[in-house]
């Protein structure tokens, strides 16, 4: 679940009895997801995928970069109690052997504790999955406390159009980067997209930017 050593991160919780499923490198967090879902181990268990309500590019669902989607189990605004949904989920039918959400910067940072004390409380094993940092290199406070509340942490590795490692997350607005705005802008007034570079080429662009505006 991401800027300065990656620029995505997996953060799972896990309970003692249950070990965590372990995140593919992938072309974004969500396909990782989604390949997690299919694995053997959790074939045959039940599972609850949940994404923050503020991501609603895929209106309701998972979506991945390579097209494949999959409904989200639970929309999570930012006033829901993570213990208690997961709670009652797990009491319906079958319990639960796994929680995965997606777009994990976008919890509040009481959220993500209460993903922590699901692992305590309940005995689930959490995988959240997420940017670690926004455009402009700061910590979202969803994944920052995720950050530091976690059993294991493991990045997920991304190469910037120049062949270097991409630690940074650049916003792209209508083709042009940018380095002002909110946190989160979501890709529906506005053509807004996300880029993975490197440190070098992220700075290249940051100082183009403000040179054009003086």
């Amino acid at each position: 679940m991401i800027t300065s050593a990656s620029s995505v991160i997996c953060v799972s919780c896990e309970s003692s009895f249950i070990s965590s499923a372990r995140a593919e490198i992938s072309s974004s967090p969500c396909s990782s997801l989604l390949n997690c879902l299919n694995r053997p181990s959790f074939s045959s268990n039940s599972k609850s995928c949940c994404s923050p309500r503020v991501d609603t590019k895929g209106s309701g669902d998972l979506v991945s970069r390579l097209g494949v989607r999959r409904p989200a189990d639970l929309l999570v605004p930012p006033d829901m109690d993570l213990v208690e949904a997961v709670r009652a989920a797990s009491s319906e039918g079958r319990p639960l052997a796994c929680v995965l959400c997606d777009e994990s910067q976008f919890l509040t940072a009481e959220q993500a504790e209460q993903l922590f004390m699901v692992t305590v409380e309940l005995n689930i094993p959490v995988i959240c999955y997420g940017l670690r940092s926004d455009f402009s290199l700061k910590g979202f406070p969803g994944s920052t406390r995720l950050l530091e509340l976690a059993h294991t942490i493991e990045e997920m590795k991304t190469i910037c159009t120049c062949g270097r490692k991409a630690t940074c997350n650049c916003r792209k607005v209508n083709g042009r980067f940018v380095f002002e705005g909110e946190q989160v802008a979501i890709d529906l007034e506005n053509d807004v997209q996300y880029v993975s570079m490197c440190p070098q080429c992220y700075f290249r662009e940051r100082s183009a930017f403000y040179a054009a505006r003086r």
